[in-house]
């Protein structure tokens, strides 16, 4: 019973609240959710643009490294050449983690320590899209170390005697990127900018309220006079020019509910 009465207190709180009250929740609540989705779509995007630059700019270590030795010959590989090219692709790119794969994407040999748990295959199919001309970016595929994730990458064929042996498989963002990712998330800059839009959303929602209460005012006005009309057809005073209705609502029911009653007295 005590819930019913104060759900009831509660509607009646509702509608008695002014029009200006309702359009001021209302901006309250509409810049919220576009705050949340500005976040959203600004994450999302820095993050996809993040990825095509780091496969652009990195697309090619992949074949710098397939090129510089015979990796795998005769369904051999070379484990020595591999782990010098990797190292010499980390050199370039501290973040790279690179993988000797076979024709099926089981992986051969990489320069991962050895005491981390890997992925035992690739899935081929990113692979080999990321090979066609004009592929479009970001493409994304499994990480070994994070089955879980797909993270931007490059890939080359490894070839002898015109026929395919393998592929070099190189993660553009391992672990040492996550880890700089992470540290760059606290960073102050971002501490900004999270800042400035939130002080934005501000701005734009006291701007609004005070356009709310300028548009609402001459409401409020008519509001008034018509009360107090009927306030004189009825007998009733009303002191200090604050005239008192039992009319429970915003200012256009107010008025619907005064036009109503005057209407009828008048009749």
């Amino acid at each position: 019973m005590a819930a019913e009465i104060v759900i009831a207190e509660s509607r009646a709180e509702q509608r008695s609240m002014s029009l200006s009250k309702k359009l001021s929740w209302f901006l309250v609540s509409l810049f919220v959710i576009m705050g949340v989705a500005l976040a959203f779509i600004v994450r999302f995007a820095t993050e996809q643009y993040n990825l095509e630059m780091t496969q652009r700019l990195n697309g090619s270590i992949a074949m710098y490294v397939a090129a510089e030795e015979q990796l795998i010959q005769n369904g051999v590989h070379n484990e020595a050449a591999i782990n010098r090219l990797a190292a010499r692709a980390m050199v370039i790119n501290p973040t790279v983690e690179v993988y000797l794969l076979d024709k099926e994407g089981r992986i051969l040999s990489h320069n991962i320590p050895q005491d981390v748990t890997l992925q035992k295959r690739i899935p081929l199919q990113a692979v080999k899209e990321f090979l066609q001309p004009d592929s479009p970016r970001p493409l994304l595929s499994l990480d070994p170390r994070s089955p879980n994730s797909h993270k931007a990458f490059s890939a080359a064929e490894v070839r002898f005697n015109d026929q395919l042996e393998g592929y070099v498989y190189a993660i553009l963002g391992g672990q040492t990127y996550e880890q700089l990712a992470k540290d760059i998330s606290q960073s102050y800059i971002l501490k900004i900018a999270l800042a400035s839009i939130l002080a934005l959303l501000l701005l734009s929602f006291i701007v609004g309220w005070l356009v709310v209460r300028v548009l609402t005012r001459p409401l409020k006005k008519l509001t008034a006079g018509v009360l107090n009309f009927q306030n004189q057809i009825t007998g009733q005073e009303a002191p200090n020019n604050a005239p008192k209705n039992k009319s429970k609502g915003d200012e256009i029911m107010v008025l619907s509910q005064s036009f109503a009653e005057m209407k009828n007295k008048i009749e």
